[in-house]
């Protein structure tokens, strides 16, 4: 899990880090219960072996520990705001003094309500509002999804013709890596099948 590069933060539950990092000496309070698994033979001492290397190396990550003098509530809340930080996508920026924005999006998602409608959109006059009123549903919604994505400019995409850039960084964000293509006709192609 250290090499993946994934972020994780170790909780040591009931357990003090220090005593996870002599296991592979023999040593720490942990140490006979791998002695057991050595002397049953139900894993092999290779995969004995990774886990005591990862325990080692997990020692040396700064997280949370848990332990009968700590309330199990405060720490369960510090590791929830710790989780939301790492989580948490920069925001987009909407408008230093928006206009009415909360009354429209209130409008908008009064429509998402309605589970006959599918597919909704923003229509309206340049200027109106309507990339302002996407990126603030964006911002107040993204975090109730597993991926997402915001794809600006499309129409400056499409005139330039550079819409398979944004085909791909749509892609990119829902976690489709280095598939190549090279047309738009390729790129909706992928898309349909995510």
């Amino acid at each position: 899990m250290l090499k993946s590069g994934v972020k994780f933060i170790p909780i040591f539950y009931h357990v003090e880090p220090s005593d996870l990092r002599y296991i592979e000496q023999g040593k720490g309070k942990h140490a006979p219960t791998f002695s057991e698994h050595e002397e049953k033979r139900k894993y092999t001492p290779e995969k004995l072996d990774q886990w005591k290397r990862a325990l080692r190396d997990i020692s040396f990550t700064s997280g949370y520990t848990v332990n009968n003098n700590k309330d199990e509530a405060a720490v369960l809340k510090s590791i929830v705001i710790r989780v939301l930080e790492i989580m948490k996508k920069d925001l987009l920026w909407v408008a230093d003094h928006p206009v009415r924005l909360d009354e429209l999006v209130k409008g908008f998602e009064l429509v998402a309500i309605d589970e006959k409608v599918k597919n909704r959109g923003i229509v309206g006059m340049g200027g109106s509002g309507k990339t302002t009123l996407a990126k603030e549903l964006y911002n107040r919604n993204f975090s109730s999804f597993d991926k997402c994505s915001f794809v600006s400019d499309v129409r400056d995409a499409i005139s330039r013709n550079v819409v398979c850039e944004k085909q791909k960084k749509l892609l990119s964000d829902l976690g489709v890596h280095h598939l190549p293509f090279d047309n738009v006709d390729e790129g909706k192609a992928i898309l349909a099948n995510c």
